[in-house]
């Protein structure tokens, strides 16, 4: 989801609000890294995606399109890195728990 432009590493601007932009980038990484060759794609959906966005009471609508079946333990994956994602600032969400790219069994770099 990241480009290169001159040698500098660039992240696209799907909406115009920063950490909605920031979250959007965690569960894009890790819906792939979870995924892997069965991931598609990601869409929006909902406020953001009709313009009705408002950042002091909407939520973060998306789909994440897979190319066949998915695995119990790759939905719990899933979870637990949609469940462990915390916004900045935000202190009633749960920290951030699991790193979008921890392997299953393994230790979070973020504690």
């Amino acid at each position: 989801m990241a480009s290169e432009v001159n040698g500098e590493e660039t992240r696209p601007r799907p909406t115009p609000y920063p950490e909605v932009d920031a979250a959007l980038h965690y569960f894009h990484v890790g819906a792939q890294t979870a995924l892997g060759p069965l991931f598609r794609g990601m869409y929006l959906t909902g406020s953001l995606a009709l313009g009705d966005f408002d950042p002091r009471r909407s939520d973060i609508d998306f789909i994440v399109v897979t190319d066949g079946d998915v695995t119990a333990d790759t939905r719990r994956l899933i979870a637990r890195t949609v469940e462990g994602f915390r916004l900045s600032g935000d202190e009633d969400a749960p920290s951030r728990r699991d790193d979008p790219q921890r392997k299953p069994g393994g230790r979070s770099r973020h504690g």
